[in-house]
């Protein structure tokens, strides 16, 4: 009797330890799931077929096997996913991007890409460390001085650029952007009928053309060239303080000087520095904000302004006064790759146009769509400014209004335009 009562709690220990191990690997392969849809998302467009670099194809019920428990291609001496062992898997070394702590060789990954976010880390180390134990032993430490979670900063705005003003986003160490920056004519600018010029499209229109480059992780560098007045811009952006868990805001400055190159260009003033605070502050998950204090010096580019004295008398009107204004943007991001942006830039006092030289300006404002597509952005914006480099945009939009519009006869008139950005990685 006895043996068989023995035999029966033996038999009870073994079923109830089948159904602890079946839910510890019901619980690992959920975690996978998980996993599997970053790589679907992340990786596959490269990391698939038979030819996938270092023969690593990640797609849907190859990437498992090809994953645990086997040597990477780059460093043999480490599994790709080590099980249990996050420091000694290569791929969670390749995404967390940290040479010094856990070293990699070449790029890290996704190639030609942003990291992955924290939280897409975070699952990727849960799935590690939830291989079951009684088969791959213990939970290895895994050292929390490279943790994805600890103190992080945060990015506010999807662009380095909002539209027209610099937001407190950087490129970072080995990161190069170009950007096409364009807006055409008025939109209704078309006498009675504004469909005459096409809503702007087939009337003169202003395009620059820049390269960044990010120096370190808080500094980039920019040229750039405009056709209007054949203006180039050269520029650093310096952010030292990043938003984080314990500071609510980014803060950094925006300094350089505009030079209108070519001397057929008939204008006045043709070096022009500027410079500009930024505080930059990502308020919720979906709403940042941007604020730019902004000085931009012999900012009447003007060839000639005549001033009239009295009835009999005009003279030539020297006004090399700079213009003091506060830039004021927003972003509301509903998505994680569409924003919705919108600058409004008044200005406070200096040159702010001469209404006797029919020079007559008003503080711009523009509203834009963004899409990010993994290093590209693409925006389309509709702003009451022609004008792209800083000291051409901050005296205000010299756009006249239009008489006779059937669209709108108020002040000022609109144009559409467009900013795209793609970056470059190394």
């Amino acid at each position: 009797m006895n043996k068989y009562l023995l035999g029966g709690f033996l038999l009870a220990i073994m079923m109830n330890l089948n159904k602890s191990i079946a839910a510890q690997d019901q619980a690992h392969f959920d975690k996978f799931t998980k996993v599997q849809a970053i790589f679907t998302a992340k990786c596959v467009s490269c990391h698939s077929s038979e030819q996938a670099p270092m023969g690593l194809s990640l797609e849907d019920g190859f990437s498992y096997r090809n994953l645990v428990n086997s040597a990477s291609t780059e460093d043999p001496s480490l599994k790709r996913i080590m099980p249990n062992n996050v420091s000694d898997s290569y791929l969670y070394r390749k995404i967390i991007r940290d040479q010094e702590q856990l070293p990699f060789k070449d790029e890290g990954m996704p190639l030609d890409d942003e990291k992955l976010s924290k939280d897409e880390i975070n699952v990727i180390e849960n799935w590690i460390q939830s291989f079951p134990t009684n088969i791959w032993g213990e939970i290895a430490e895994s050292n929390s001085e490279i943790s994805p979670s600890s103190d992080e900063s945060s990015e506010a705005f999807l662009a380095t650029q909002l539209i027209n003003l610099p937001t407190t986003r950087v490129l970072g160490s080995k990161t190069a952007e170009f950007r096409i920056l364009h807006r055409f004519a008025v939109s209704n600018g078309g006498g009675s009928n504004t469909l005459g010029s096409f809503f702007g499209l087939d009337n003169g229109a202003i395009t620059s053309i820049n390269l960044s480059v990010g120096l370190n992780k808080n500094t980039d560098i920019l040229v750039r060239r405009s056709g209007e007045n054949k203006d180039v811009e050269v520029a650093i952006k310096h952010v030292p303080i990043q938003q984080s868990g314990n500071m609510p805001l980014s803060i950094g400055i925006y300094a350089g000087f505009n030079w209108i190159s070519r001397s057929d260009v008939n204008a006045k003033h043709r070096f022009s520095p500027n410079v500009q605070l930024l505080a930059g502050s990502m308020i919720t998950n979906t709403f940042s904000i941007l604020a730019a204090p902004t000085i931009a010096f012999r900012s009447n580019h003007n060839a000639r302004i005549i001033k009239q004295i009295n009835d009999t008398t005009f003279q030539n009107y020297k006004d090399s006064r700079a213009t003091f204004a506060v830039g004021l943007g927003a972003q509301y991001q509903p998505m994680k790759n569409f924003a919705l942006t919108a600058e409004y830039i008044p200005r406070i006092s200096g040159y702010k146009g001469n209404d006797f030289a029919d020079d007559r300006r008003y503080d711009t404002w523009s509203l834009g769509l963004a899409y990010k597509v993994r290093l590209h952005v693409f925006q389309l914006l509709i702003s009451n400014s022609q004008s792209i480099h800083t000291t051409q945009y901050i005296p205000g939009s010299s756009t006249k209004p239009v008489p006779f519009n059937k669209l709108t006869t108020k002040d000022p008139a609109v144009h559409l335009g467009f900013n795209i950005y793609r970056q470059f990685k190394w």
